[in-house]
């Protein structure tokens, strides 16, 4: 197995170090980042491939700092976006970083963690194999006619007969949570509820899988993250389909930024004209590489506004929520706007008024399978075409 180790430098290093050696007697291939400030040392392009292209899981310390430290938040982020499996492991009474409250933990006493540690990773790979994945992606399609689809998920969640009722609501209840964080139309745009006509341009945004019953209903089966990632899939098919609405609507500036000598000064020089023209951009849409991402971090960051809220940066002298593309939704350039001149347009649920329908049930086709699904119905409409900047990104 090859396992990503992560840690918070304030107080995780020693355990971190501790896994490494326990993991790599047992014969696993362990990657495990110290040498952050070392001269020569790796950039974020290897951590981002170590953790999204070669793992098979990320091994994530919770020690008493691990909810402050920026570094191993980024870890999570990047290992929750691209669906790599994630075990947090919480030493003494740690507490586990909110977005992986979702996922089944161990509680290890610090004492003990060598001993813990030894009998973990000899059973790693049953471990890992308890952790399903998702099999597909989102898709993105015109609406179906509403009573169809309606009918058919209600018939869907009233089959759950065969099925531990306990795990039906953990799971719908894992699928709302990670998707109301990972979710980023309410913070980029206004939002309005409607119902609408069939050629009044909405989409449906949705992933339905099957899965086994038998393993759906035993214990030794972890669906926390699979359905926690569920919920992330869809919020990733909302930003795909976000920003290839942009995209189309808005021409591309004349201006450009090269990824491996890139300038910024045409973010500083777009936002100026914006405002210059009455408009107050407050967003900003950037697309994750490892030439761009330190350069831009570096010089823009800014503290966050509110805890747990989107990251910021501050370029000039206006401040813009920061939200950075990733392997599922990827962003060829940076957009610029305001949340104001753009409206996101969604579909209630007729029974929950929820902006998604989650259903699950035991499916009527194959009697041995546990049908799953998300989905929204959407529209985004820019109303401000001159409140946007679409500035690309160029080898």
């Amino acid at each position: 197995m090859k396992i990503f180790i992560s840690y918070a430098n304030v107080d995780g290093l020693g355990y971190a170090k501790k896994a490494r050696e326990i993991f790599e007697k047992s014969r696993h291939e362990t990657w495990l980042y110290e040498n952050h400030k070392t001269p020569g040392a790796p950039t974020w392009r290897e951590i981002s491939t170590k953790i999204i292209n070669e793992s098979d899981a990320v091994f994530y310390i919770c020690t008493p700092s691990s909810s402050s430290s920026y570094g191993q938040g980024l870890e999570a982020e990047y290992a929750l976006n691209n669906r790599v499996r994630i075990i947090p492991v919480r030493i003494d009474t740690s507490e586990v970083p909110p977005e992986l409250t979702a996922y089944n933990n161990v509680n290890w006493e610090g004492n003990k963690f060598s001993e813990n540690c030894t009998i973990f990773a000899h059973d790693l790979p049953n471990t890992i194999n308890r952790i399903p994945k998702l099999q597909g992606d989102i898709e993105t399609k015109p609406i179906e006619p509403k009573m169809n689809r309606q009918e058919y998920i209600k018939r869907l969640n009233s089959l759950v007969n065969q099925l531990d009722l306990k795990r039906v609501q953990e799971s719908k209840q894992q699928i709302m949570d990670s998707y109301l964080k990972a979710s980023i139309p309410r913070q980029i745009a206004l939002i309005e509820q409607t119902t609408p006509s069939n050629d009044s341009g909405f989409v449906t945004i949705q992933h339905y899988e099957l899965l086994s019953l038998d393993d759906f209903n035993s214990p030794q089966w972890w669906w926390g993250p699979y359905f926690s990632d569920l919920g992330r899939a869809l919020a990733r098919g909302e930003r795909s389909y976000l920003q290839k609405t942009i995209k189309q609507k808005i021409n591309a500036d004349e201006r450009d930024i090269s990824r491996s000598v890139p300038d910024f000064q045409v973010l500083e020089a777009q936002i100026a004209a914006l405002s210059l023209r009455g408009i107050e951009p407050d967003t900003i849409l950037a697309p994750v590489n490892a030439e761009i991402y330190l350069p831009f971090t570096e010089k823009y960051y800014a503290p966050q506004v509110s805890p747990g809220g989107p990251r910021q940066a501050k370029i000039g002298e206006t401040q813009l929520n920061l939200f950075w593309s990733n392997k599922y939704s990827p962003l060829d350039c940076f957009i610029i706007f305001s949340h104001r001149a753009g409206t996101w347009n969604v579909v209630p649920d007729e029974d929950t008024g929820a902006a998604i329908t989650i259903a699950l049930g035991q499916s009527k086709l194959y009697t041995d399978k546990v049908e799953v699904g998300v989905e929204t119905t959407v529209k985004y409409e820019i109303t401000q075409p001159e409140a946007f900047c679409v500035i690309p990104l160029v080898d």
